[in-house]
């Protein structure tokens, strides 16, 4: 098989439901001179999230972690740009 990837996405079990639970996220990261993205989907939660980055850093997959940690009341600080 292909391990979590098919037309495109990653289809792969996150820990970033309530407390740590699993989910099946839908995924999609891009990339180019100078920018980044992701396009993650939970369908069990209802969510969506789509982040476009032209900095570097932080992590758009990080920031995306985070705000899931947000909305599942998981107080995780979202991370900085380096100085």
């Amino acid at each position: 098989g292909l391990g979590g990837y098919g037309m495109g996405w990653f289809i792969l079990p996150m820990p970033v439901g309530p407390g740590g639970a699993e989910r099946q996220v839908i995924r999609h990261p891009g990339e180019g001179d100078g920018f980044r993205s992701v396009f993650w989907r939970i369908p069990e939660d209802g969510i969506t999230i789509v982040l476009i980055n032209n900095v570097g850093k932080p992590s758009v997959a990080t920031i995306a972690e985070r705000i899931l940690g947000l909305m599942h009341d998981r107080q995780e600080p979202l991370p900085t740009a380096d100085p």
